[in-house]
């Protein structure tokens, strides 16, 4: 069963289903920067959110800018 969430490196991402357009899609929550992902599998869902956190944590370092946490206290 597919929870609602996935976390990667501290990151947190909703996980929702277009029945109109037959893919899964989400967004990375709690960080200001609006980072999404969609994909046609569960696993390939998990694999964009995961590939979402790498980029933005890159492009963060390459810009010399911290990476903003997710909020204190959410799971």
């Amino acid at each position: 069963m597919m929870q609602n969430a996935m976390t990667f490196k501290g990151h947190h991402g909703s996980v929702e289903i277009s029945q109109e357009d037959n893919i899964l899609f989400g967004q990375v929550l709690f960080i200001s920067p609006l980072i999404n992902y969609e994909a046609e599998t569960a696993k390939g869902l998990e694999q964009a959110f995961q590939e979402a956190i790498n980029a933005y944590l890159a492009d963060c370092a390459q810009h010399d800018i911290p990476p903003e946490k997710a909020l204190e206290g959410i799971a």
